[in-house]
């Protein structure tokens, strides 16, 4: 393995994969036009999952010049399910998803299309997300911190 730059689509392909391998009874997808109305607004038609690039974080490393950072890409799922006999059941319907997808991606080393390994994935917020006609659905933010550096037993990618 090499200690390259972490390329921002192959992460965000290789979690639309995963999640559609993992979770092959939602309609997983990466975030697109056709996922937004007139107005802005995120619709979902669930059970859906979306998934963005929400940015980076960059931490610079002991290079005393300031030319080399750690890039850790951060990105977005969004989760929603439908259970239309209590506004409760809608939101429990939701978390149940969020659930799943933290399990699938929580740990997880993603195979890029490259061949390249990523270091785990981390899940660092969920946070509600009224969506008009749905009710709630959950905003789930990972990271994916780089490259792994080692191949071995623990370094296997998912795809």
């Amino acid at each position: 393995m090499s200690q390259g730059t972490l390329a921002t689509h192959l992460a965000w392909q290789a979690l639309v994969t995963l999640l559609t391998a993992q979770l092959p009874a939602f309609n997983v997808a990466a975030i697109s036009d056709r996922d937004f109305n007139e107005a802005g607004e995120i619709i979902m038609d669930p059970p859906s999952i979306r998934i963005f690039f929400a940015g980076e974080v960059a931490r610079a490393t002991s290079d005393s010049q300031r030319l080399s950072y750690e890039v850790e890409g951060r990105y977005g799922v969004l989760c929603a399910d439908q259970d239309l006999s209590s506004v409760a059941n809608q939101a429990f319907a939701s978390a149940t998803l969020l659930d799943q997808v933290k399990s699938a991606l929580c740990g997880a080393r993603l195979l890029l299309a490259d061949g390249e390994t990523t270091e785990p994935v981390q899940w660092v917020n969920t946070e509600p997300l009224p969506v008009d006609g749905i009710g709630v659905a959950y905003s789930l933010g990972f990271v994916v911190p780089g490259l792994a550096q080692f191949a071995g037993t623990n370094a296997q990618g998912v795809a």
